[in-house]
């Protein structure tokens, strides 16, 4: 489950800016005065370690990985130890520059004045060593991150490019269907040994009503759950078309997902109850938690992206029929998902040799290959009623098209290096691409969501879709989710650590450095303040004016 670890420390990175400039700022502050200096020559013993690992390149990536997390806290102190003394340097190089430079054509100056701008230029270069020697081992530290991530990088891109066994050679079927069959037999065997033992016969039946109670309750709530919450939605709510009306059933439609989990939990915690579960089925449980939630999440965007009701505003313009297809297209591609995600633990805790990986693998990208090539057709049929409909060739129409063909393309590459034995490659290609459909998926709901609060709190139901808030905020999800993307495609959490690393230093024009903290105030004031106007706006528009006999 890396993937869904990246997943959420991209949550936590993109989320929390504000705590991370406000952090950054008071190691700034600290950094004026730093209680203790840098061990150095600890310093040198970590630098010489990495330039000799970086040198030979035999280090396992897992070490390499340790190795940069102890470079990047060391350049993050060398990084604060370069503001020692700032306040005093800013005092005596005004000092000296009150002085004025020492006279060059030969003219006198009182011997006072030349002792103290010495005195000066002495007391200065004193101040400045230590920030000296902390720019010259941060620029050290920089260099030797930059040299591991060049070696990482270049690990992922020879295993990518690895040729291994076919999944279409006959001969590696069998070892996919050993790995399913000695997957299955330890599972059953654990379970027929803890029934063996009297004692643990005696606590499981003990237990047993606990057990039938908790997995009834699952069972119901998992086949249930989903339905029951659809059936209040449409009975205990009036069809509306008002934006409180969509927010409230938004809400009340995330049980679709939490009530069927809970039931998988309650069903596990029946499981873990009846004493029979062993390690291997500790292990089955725990790759299963992650791919339900998968499942349920991809289940019910697809109902949000394709929903029953010809409500106003629809994500896609499609017809009854299409938008059905989209919700089986969905559901099924999140079960695909889910699926590769459990087999892939599953292959990973009991020790599958590559070709039995390939082997099990290769149906599910075949089948998701086949649901791509469905999805786009939906896609395509989108962007020709849109065309119909808005007589333009929009920027999103014509995005919409390049998805749909960018489908296709994949629906094909992919089975075909699978098939060929560049399965690494294949699933390289396939599974971010499911995911980042995911997170497309989950863009066009927020999207709705900014628009429809916005046009419940402006009550402009016309122009909100294209005023210029939402339109602002839609932007700066996109931009927010760009980590998410980068996370799926094979970046890793220490590449976007860098990147905000870099961003929150800020850029330098001569002696000047600009914070990025500067523009993010901007942002926020601009912000407010034109969530006040437009708030202003709609007040006197909707309640003060009409009951004026002014003209409108």
């Amino acid at each position: 489950m890396v993937c869904l670890r990246r997943l959420l420390m991209a949550l936590v990175l993109t989320l929390t800016p504000a705590v991370a400039l406000i952090g950054a700022g008071t190691l700034m502050v600290h950094a004026q005065q730093p209680t203790s200096t840098p061990d150095y020559d600890n310093w040198q013993s970590t630098a010489d370690r990495s330039d000799e690992a970086i040198a030979t390149g035999r280090a396992s990536t897992n070490a390499l990985e340790d190795l940069r997390n102890q470079l990047v806290k060391w350049r993050d102190i060398f990084f604060a130890e370069q503001g020692t003394n700032s306040i005093a340097i800013n005092t005596v190089e005004s000092q000296l520059k009150a002085l004025g430079p020492a006279p060059e054509d030969g003219a006198e100056e009182t011997v006072s004045v030349a002792e103290q701008r010495e005195s000066l230029t002495v007391q200065l270069n004193r101040l400045r060593e230590p920030v000296k020697r902390a720019q010259l081992a941060y620029n050290q530290a920089d260099g030797l991150i930059r040299g591991i991530d060049a070696i990482i990088r270049e690990r992922q891109a020879e295993e990518l490019m690895e040729l291994g066994p076919s999944p279409i050679n006959p001969k590696n079927w069998s070892d996919g269907v050993d790995a399913l069959y000695q997957t299955g037999q330890t599972l059953r065997t654990e379970i027929r040994l803890a029934w063996a033992n009297p004692i643990q016969q005696t606590e499981t039946k003990e237990a047993l009503p606990k057990v039938l109670l908790l997995a009834l309750l699952g069972l119901v709530l998992m086949a249930r759950g989903r339905f029951w919450v659809e059936w209040f939605i449409r009975i205990g709510l009036p069809q509306q078309t008002s934006s409180a009306h969509w927010i409230i059933t938004l809400v009340i439609s995330l049980g679709e997902m939490v009530v069927p989990f809970v039931g998988f939990l309650l069903i596990s915690e029946a499981l873990f109850s009846s004493g029979l579960i062993g390690l291997r089925g500790e292990v089955i449980l725990s790759a299963l938690k992650p791919a339900i939630f998968i499942f349920l999440a991809a289940r019910w965007l697809s109902l949000r992206c394709f929903p029953r009701m010809d409500s106003y505003r629809l994500p896609l313009i499609l017809d009854a029929r299409s938008r059905r297809a989209g919700r089986l297209y969905g559901g099924l591609l999140g079960f695909i998902i889910a699926v590769f995600y459990f087999e892939t633990d599953l292959a990973r805790a009991s020790g599958w040799s590559d070709a039995a990986v390939n082997v099990i693998l290769f149906p599910i990208i075949l089948i998701a290959a086949l649901l791509l090539l469905r999805l786009s057709r939906l896609l395509a049929k989108h962007s020709r009623n849109a065309g119909s409909d808005e007589q333009t060739d929009s920027y999103r129409n014509r995005l919409t098209r390049f998805l749909a063909n960018a489908l296709v393309a994949l629906a094909i590459v992919s089975p075909v290096l699978a098939g060929i034995g560049y399965f690494k490659a294949a699933v390289a290609l396939m599974l971010p691409s499911l995911l980042s459909l995911m997170v497309l998926a989950a863009l066009l709901v927020i999207q709705r969501i900014i628009t429809e609060v916005y046009t419940l709190i402006s009550r402009d139901r016309e122009g909100a879709a294209d005023d210029l808030m939402p339109v602002l905020l839609g932007f700066f999800i996109v931009l927010v989710s760009l980590p998410f993307f980068a996370l799926i495609w094979g970046a890793r959490t220490a590449d976007l650590y860098e990147l905000w690393t870099q961003f929150t230093k800020g850029v330098t024009f001569g002696d000047t450095t600009i914070s990025p903290s500067i523009f993010l105030t901007l942002a926020l004031v601009f912000a407010t303040g034109f969530v006040l106007t437009r708030l202003l706006q709609g007040t006197l528009k909707n309640t003060v004016l009409p009951k004026t006999k002014m003209d409108a």
